[in-house]
């Protein structure tokens, strides 16, 4: 009976009456199917089993900011960096320094430039991130927003960035607490001279003996000693030149205004004595941004008129030509010109603003300037998400630099106590960083409105109250002796 038994179950199973031994069955080669495009992309192949796949791994996003390349609706556009509207002129020297930095074979290297505004800083640090991208590096600005959630992420000292990688950031001094964490933990790591890490940080002022350099780079113990070996000078900033040739000077007036379509030209070299001598004496010829602004003025008004004028004057000029063309999008959309005007100068102070965020903060200030017919607030963010630069939902202050500290005063009408904190927030790390001129005009009129310390302590609190209260009476009287001086 158990024979039947056997053979059925045989015949079930594939069982022949002679045993064979196990064969092995080989496990196919995977291959890889998946289409990559473009870059940053994370592809996983699984094999076998018991296998974990752990998403949001950190990665560092750098921006290089190519959407604004490639809208330039505005002559004022032009004066951002970021639109790169017209060649780099000059700095030959600069950008031979800055690649021999990129190559110098160390594994991790951090370099600081600075500069005055309008020098062109960031014109330069873009020049270099396109430069490297062409080679195969990764290569762009961090946003502070980037840094904070980069570090939740990631431990430097554990870091292993895929391919040789440049990383610029920006308003250094206002980051240089972030730094300071940033780069003791990046001493730690070893890194890979096949994979060259470089930092460039920008700012207008660095002081190796205090300020915001000490604060990132350390003062004193083995992880200051750690971080400063990965500078490169390790005792100084570079300080970028201002544009010294006459030439230079006059082909930069030239493309600006081929650029923008004028007929007006600057006289050509020895055609103009007058001129030639002008241009190269010029208090701010040597800073292209000015040069920048003096091209846009004299399309409309003729050299003559525009090299009289101070930097301050030339400054002012394109600030509120800006905001007289925001204000005529208020008249033209029915919404109130001078609150508009206004609204615009906070996103400024806040360097911009979430769309979000803007609408709680216009409802704010409507309350506070008692602009109650001002407009609905989604209504005045989305007309300046049109005529300020924006991205990502997100509405950019006023570009340059330089019309942003003239925008400051417009907040001095404001009794709202988020405008006023913005104060104390601007103009505190300007003044430590050596950039005094810029808010000192604001600076006066606020602490003219409330000069007592009691209201400034309601307004701040009370040591940000005594800080601001220092800070603006400084400007008032180191801008009063600088035009004594004058």
């Amino acid at each position: 009976m158990h024979g039947w038994k056997q053979r059925l179950r045989d015949f079930l199973t594939g069982a022949t009456g002679t045993p064979t031994p196990a064969v092995p069955v080989p496990t196919p080669a995977m291959t890889q199917n998946a289409v990559v495009d473009g870059r940053n992309n994370i592809i996983v192949q699984i094999q076998g089993d018991g296998n974990s796949v752990i998403p949001h791994l950190p990665h560092l996003t750098l921006m290089r900011y190519l959407t604004r390349r490639q809208h330039r609706k505005l002559e004022t556009d032009l004066l951002t960096p970021y639109s790169m509207a017209v060649p780099m002129i000059g700095r030959v020297p600069e950008m031979t320094e800055l690649r021999e930095w990129l190559a110098n074979g160390k594994p991790i290297s951090i370099r600081v430039l600075v500069g005055r505004a309008g020098t062109g800083k960031t014109r330069l640090a873009l020049e270099l991130c396109d430069e490297a991208v062409s080679q195969k590096w990764d290569a762009g600005f961090v946003t502070e927003r980037e840094l904070e959630r980069f570090m939740a992420q990631q431990n430097l000292a554990t870091w292993g960035w895929q391919r040789p990688t440049l990383i610029v950031i920006d308003y250094a001094a206002s980051r240089a607490r972030q730094l300071h964490e940033w780069f003791t933990e990046l001493a730690d790591n070893g890194g890979d001279p096949q994979k060259p890490l470089r930092v460039l940080l920008l700012e207008r002022h660095a002081d190796p003996a205090g300020g915001w350099w000490q604060e990132a780079f350390g003062r004193g113990g083995g992880d200051a000693q750690a971080v400063r070996h990965l500078l490169d000078p390790a005792d100084r900033p570079i300080v970028l030149p201002s544009l010294a040739d006459p030439e230079e000077r006059r082909a930069l007036l030239t493309s600006v205004l081929t650029r923008l379509g004028s007929s007006e030209r600057p006289p050509a070299r020895s055609a103009d004595e007058h001129f030639d001598r002008l241009l190269a004496d010029l208090s701010w010829g040597g800073e292209p941004l000015f040069l920048f602004m003096a091209a846009l003025t004299a399309a409309r008004l003729g050299f003559g008129p525009v090299l009289a004028l101070s930097r301050t004057d030339l400054a002012y000029a394109i600030a509120d030509r800006e905001l007289q063309r925001i204000e005529t999008v208020a008249r033209e959309r029915g919404l109130h010109e001078r609150f508009l005007g206004h609204i615009a100068a906070y996103i400024t102070l806040c360097q911009g603003l979430e769309q979000t965020v803007l609408v709680e903060a216009i409802e704010e200030e409507k309350a506070a300037l008692k602009h109650h017919g001002a407009g609905d607030p989604p209504d005045i963010a989305q007309t300046l998400l049109t005529v300020l630069p924006s991205e990502r939902d997100t509405v950019q202050p006023i570009q340059p630099d330089m019309r942003r500290s003239h925008c400051a005063p417009r907040l001095t009408r404001s009794p709202s106590r988020k405008a006023a904190r913005l104060y104390p927030t601007c103009v505190s790390p300007c003044w430590r960083s050596g950039c005094r001129d810029g808010h000192a005009h604001g600076a006066r009129l606020f602490i003219g409105r409330r000069s007592r310390a009691a209201s400034l302590a309601r307004l701040f609190g009370a040591r940000r109250g005594r800080e601001f209260g220092n800070v603006a009476r400084s400007c008032g009287s180191t801008t009063a002796k600088h035009s004594r001086a004058a």
